[in-house]
């Protein structure tokens, strides 16, 4: 028995020069009792999937189809009532400063603490997490296993270091980068302090 069919899911992001294409004709079918496990890179779409697959968020064209539904044939009432009873949803927060971009958060703590950032070690770290073409970015424009490597990276203390030493914890849970090379973390230049 069919559970799950998508047909040509298409989700397009932004327009002109910042337009990303997260979903390109996405076709799948699950029937039920199957497991199903959707991977890939950072940024390839697997959290747009799912929120489509949801009735969280709207594809561009392409149809949706759950438990013999077609999802957005519904109202927005029916879809809310149908997300409350059919679709159950965990969402991982990672506390990012919505106005800050990657290296603004990346370097909060130092900078809290009046330490000057090892601007070498923070170059690294954002080429080895594969965020340097998004430096400049809010967590807003960044996919989930994105803002999880920002937040990792920023924990506090040895926090940072530790998730990254340890590949497999439960701390990098999406998209990690490969063990070999982890980062350590951008800690603070001890050659340079702020002024007091």
């Amino acid at each position: 028995m069919e559970f799950l069919r998508i047909e040509n899911l298409r989700k397009v992001y932004g327009k002109g020069e910042n337009q990303v294409t997260a979903l390109d004709g996405v076709s799948l079918t699950i029937e039920k009792g199957e497991f199903a496990a959707i991977i890939g890179s950072s940024g390839s779409g697997k959290s747009t999937l799912l929120h489509a697959i949801a009735g969280v968020d709207a594809p561009t064209s392409g149809k949706v189809y759950l438990i013999g539904q077609d999802v957005y044939a519904q109202n927005s009432e029916k879809l809310a009532i149908f997300r409350r009873r059919q679709v159950g949803l965990i969402y991982q927060f990672h506390n990012l400063i919505p106005t800050l971009n990657v290296v603004e958060n990346m370097t909060l703590p130092i900078l809290m603490d009046r330490q000057r950032v090892n601007r070498k070690r923070l170059e690294e770290l954002l080429e080895l997490l594969g965020l340097q073409e998004r430096r400049d970015h809010l967590p807003s424009q960044l996919s989930g296993g994105q803002q999880q490597r920002v937040a990792i990276e920023r924990a506090p203390g040895d926090a940072g270091r530790r998730a990254h030493r340890q590949p497999g914890q439960p701390q990098r849970r999406r998209d990690s980068p490969p063990a070999e090379g982890q980062p350590q973390s951008v800690r603070p230049d001890p050659d340079h302090r702020h002024p007091r």
